[in-house]
């Protein structure tokens, strides 16, 4: 009886209003940076908005001068408006006006924090922009983070918004519950009905705005199933972009604003791109022609692959990742798919990204160059011009080209079975299932005749690389120990 009524109450149904104040952690007032009211001198006018049922939000408005769109921005998890100013920055930075505010609960917002406020409280704020700030609908967007990514879509799900402008969402919230909590995991849905307005995608399916959805490849928090889902959406979304060698917490560490920027010019000019799934028989050939040529040349087994999924993103570098883990599926992100015959570019670019499939997770330097020369190599058996490729290389991506350079000029001292060997010396990255070469250990590895030339080789690009690689990358790039 007692194990029986333990289940029960740990259930997710009875779990309802527990659950709200321990996943939603509300940060109360005075916690935060009320003393810091202003951004760049633009300093906030501050509201509190009756939600209608006898709570009044707290909300900051930061006007820009001439903005044509005024972003409503729903913060996270564990925060308050106060935590969102660097956010604010990013919109303000773009030409926008923004509206910051705090859900029932959270900073100096009244009431209490619970699942059923959140979305009615977005709402509020919606409507009060519209009815007394008299912002049109269709130059307001909603945007959110995380958490609040729920309560965008979902406020643009049953209200006319000009925009919808994601970071870092999850799926659904039951889908995102189920995966985290194993004791969840086999529980009915019926029990999880209080999430129905957290289902992000299902609230973007019914959106009639334009969509621009940004993710991190790397968020451990959300997991990589969650992604593939947003791909499903049709051509009211802008596009769903990979932010690469960022994961959920450091996603503001990158730069966004010319990911902003894109929507906003976007809804200025009344047209839109399409991210959607593809199949093209050439494609999956040159995939599998690079698999091929990986088993038969690299010391190290190649991933178990069941398929690759090929998907089209305007805007967006080639990118690759894994679609489903327990499946073995993996997809490859693709700016267009070129109605004449592909360029060697274009060739190039896949085989760059099967080769990151094909081995195991690797953060370092020296794999972005391996897989610059793996995809040489492919192109040189394909009969195809590499050296349009390398040109264009040189020309607008200075780090691959540098780490390219390096690993060249490696094997070019070493032969190819020695610098091989480096896939036979991988060393953790913490408690992260990600790698990088332990170079020391390769080098030791080497004849002892070879061993001062490959430090030597290495040491003439490796200041110059550290300097190239781009903020956020979170690459390893080991020193040889003198």
């Amino acid at each position: 009886m007692a194990a029986c009524l333990c289940v029960i109450y740990f259930s997710p149904l009875f779990m309802k209003d527990l659950g709200a104040k321990i996943v939603l952690g509300p940060a109360r007032y005075p916690k935060g940076y009320y003393d810091k009211p202003s951004i760049d001198g633009i300093k906030a006018k501050e509201y509190f908005i009756p939600n209608g049922h006898g709570v009044n939000l707290h909300a900051w408005l930061f006007e820009k001068k001439g903005a044509q769109f005024t972003v409503i921005f729903h913060h996270g998890r564990g925060e308050n408006l106060t935590y969102s100013k660097s956010w604010a920055k990013r919109f303000l930075d773009c030409g926008t006006s923004v509206v910051l505010y705090d859900y029932s609960g959270f900073g100096k917002s009244g009431g209490n924090i619970s699942f059923d406020s959140l979305t009615s409280d977005g709402e509020a704020v919606y409507n009060y922009c519209v009815t007394q700030l008299r912002i049109k609908p269709q130059n307001l967007v909603n945007s959110g983070f995380s958490m609040g990514c729920a309560v965008a879509s979902y406020v643009s799900s049953r209200n006319e918004c000009g925009g919808v402008l994601l970071f870092a969402p999850y799926d659904s919230m039951t889908a995102l519950v189920k995966r985290k909590f194993l004791f969840w995991r086999f529980s009915p849905d019926w029990m999880f009905n209080y999430f129905e307005k957290f289902n992000v995608i299902e609230n973007l399916r019914k959106t009639k705005a334009l969509t621009l959805v940004l993710y991190a490849p790397n968020d451990q928090m959300m997991g990589v199933e969650c992604t593939k889902n947003f791909f499903t959406l049709d051509k009211r979304v802008v596009a769903c972009i990979p932010v690469s060698k960022v994961g959920h917490g450091d996603f503001l560490d990158t730069n966004l604003i010319p990911y902003i920027k894109h929507l906003f010019e976007t809804l200025s000019h009344n047209k839109f791109d399409t991210a959607k799934h593809i199949e093209d028989s050439n494609i999956q050939n040159y995939i599998q022609a690079c698999f091929d040529h990986y088993k038969k040349n690299y010391p190290v087994k190649i991933r178990k692959i069941k398929s690759v999924e090929i998907f089209v993103v305007p805007g967006s570098n080639c990118h690759s990742g894994i679609l489903n883990e327990k499946e073995n599926t993996f997809y490859i992100l693709i700016t267009e798919v070129p109605k004449t015959k592909p360029s060697s570019t274009f060739w190039g670019a896949i085989g760059h990204e099967c080769f990151h499939i094909a081995t195991p997770p690797l953060k370092d330097s020296y794999m972005e160059g391996l897989c610059q020369l793996f995809s040489e190599d492919m192109l040189k058996e394909k009969k195809l011009d590499w050296k349009s490729w390398s040109k264009e290389i040189q020309d607008y991506e200075p780090y691959f080209w540098e780490t390219y350079c390096l690993v060249r000029d490696l094997r070019n001292e070493l032969g190819t079975e020695l610098l091989n060997k480096l896939f036979l010396h991988l060393k953790p990255i913490g408690s992260i299932r990600d790698s990088y070469f332990d170079i020391d250990a390769w080098i030791n590895e080497l004849p002892s005749e070879k061993r001062e030339r490959a430090r030597s080789i290495i040491m003439q690009r490796y200041e110059k690389i550290d300097k190239l690689e781009k903020p956020g990358q979170l690459l390893q790039f080991a020193k040889p120990s003198i």
